[in-house]
């Protein structure tokens, strides 16, 4: 009688929760676009404007995100090369409620990739990650699905769902770090796993091996490096 009594108690709790938790994640995603802005970046070597963005909590760094509207942090008809800088320069005064978050000129390490920020940029061939690089989010280079290879920094820590989804030529995938970052299962298309290549330096083979997700690689290590 007690469970079922205290079932719906524990349902109601666990609603107000939920609430709790998305309310926090919509303001954090306010504060995000209350703090966007614009700098330049390298397409085949010709500048392009590029969007960018800290959290008001983030001091750590600034990611490449995506504009109010959602859309992707460059025109998705680029073509060829992008390089993503190390560091940008923040523009003008970051304001967050008549705080100052970041005065203009502050310089920030480019620490993350938000999500979709290269979604449908279908014509890219090659994307340079900053070396500064710690987070890749979710649908962060959804249906790039001219790019063939990717370099992923020693500092990247972790690389959320469905990130290189849709990359369907993507087959060098060469990673800097000696120790493997956190990925989930899904980033990939099961066709990459089958067929692309990894390369990691010779003496973190043995620890990509023994994670899950790298492990399904294990057939295409290239441990020269």
């Amino acid at each position: 009688m007690i469970a079922k009594n205290g079932r719906p108690l524990f349902l109601l709790l666990f609603l107000l929760s939920a609430i709790a938790a998305w309310s926090q994640n919509a303001h954090a995603v306010r504060q995000h676009r209350e703090l966007l802005f614009e700098g330049q970046t390298l397409c085949d070597g010709k500048p392009v404007t590029i969007r960018y963005g800290v959290a008001s909590g983030l001091r750590e760094g600034a990611f490449v995100g995506t504009n109010r509207q959602g859309e992707p942090a460059v025109d998705t008809t680029l073509a060829g090369k992008i390089v993503i800088p190390d560091s940008v320069v923040v523009p003008h005064d970051l304001m967050v409620n008549s705080q100052l978050i970041f005065p203009a000129g502050t310089k920030l390490a480019v620490a993350c990739v938000s999500r979709r920020a290269f979604a449908n940029c279908r014509r890219l061939t090659d994307i340079v990650l900053p070396q500064t690089l710690v987070y890749i989010n979710d649908q962060a280079f959804l249906n790039c699905e001219s790019l063939t290879s990717i370099v992923l920094p020693a500092r990247l820590k972790r690389i959320y769902p469905f990130a290189f989804r849709g990359c369907q030529r993507l087959n060098i995938i060469r990673l800097r770090g000696l120790q493997p970052p956190d990925a989930y299962n899904d980033i990939f298309d099961s066709a990459t796993l089958e067929h692309a290549t990894l390369i990691v330096p010779g003496a973190a083979a043995d620890a990509y091996r023994k994670d899950y997700l790298w492990n399904l690689f294990r057939y295409r290590f290239d441990d020269i490096y």
